[in-house]
């Protein structure tokens, strides 16, 4: 059980208070060429989900920006799982589209988004990465991947799920294609 986390500096001040707190879900996509899995005959398996929060208020119509928690797989495993954590500040290469679920308070943090960011990783990594494992396990599957991560964390964030959007491994044994959404390594 891994969790990593990139530190990029968050602003000290919100930027734009309207837009503090709202919550997006992002979705990657890996495209067909440069797959190689039987897995990608299923186009919605080559979708990776993160959900975003806007801790500071800098989110645009282009891009949501924010803090970004997702799962990965761990370096050097063949599907062990690890929670990552990192600010979103620019539209990345595999970037297909996103879509706002809502909005929370930043009930503990008000106008300070660093603090706000620091807190919401100490939950995700001490209290809801592990609950999540607990009852899915630790391994990239139909029941622990991105997809199944990213409901589980819309629902503990208040929010709901859009009834429209697919969930691999909910109602079938499919899991969604693992690829690396980060250009920096």
């Amino acid at each position: 059980m891994g969790s990593w986390f990139m530190s990029t500096p968050l602003p000290t001040t919100n930027e734009d208070e309207s837009l503090v707190g709202d919550v997006y879900l992002v979705t990657y996509t890996q495209t067909l060429e440069t797959s190689k899995t039987l897995a990608v005959s299923n186009p919605i398996l080559r979708d990776h989900y993160t959900i975003v929060i806007d801790v500071a208020g800098q989110s645009t119509e282009e891009v949501p920006k924010g803090y970004e928690l997702h799962l990965e797989i761990q370096h050097g495993t063949s599907k062990s799982v690890n929670l990552v954590g990192n600010e979103l500040h620019y539209r990345r290469t595999k970037y297909a589209k996103h879509q706002k679920l809502g909005r929370i308070t930043n009930e503990y943090h008000s106008g300070n988004p660093r603090e706000w960011a620091d807190g919401l990783k100490r939950v995700a990594q001490n209290q809801w990465y592990k609950e999540f494992i607990q009852s899915r396990g630790d391994q990239w599957n139909h029941e622990c991947n991105s997809h199944q991560f990213a409901k589980f964390l819309t629902l503990k964030l208040g929010l709901e799920w859009p009834n429209n959007l697919y969930v691999a491994g909910e109602g079938d044994l499919l899991e969604p294609l693992f690829f690396n959404i980060l250009e920096e390594w």
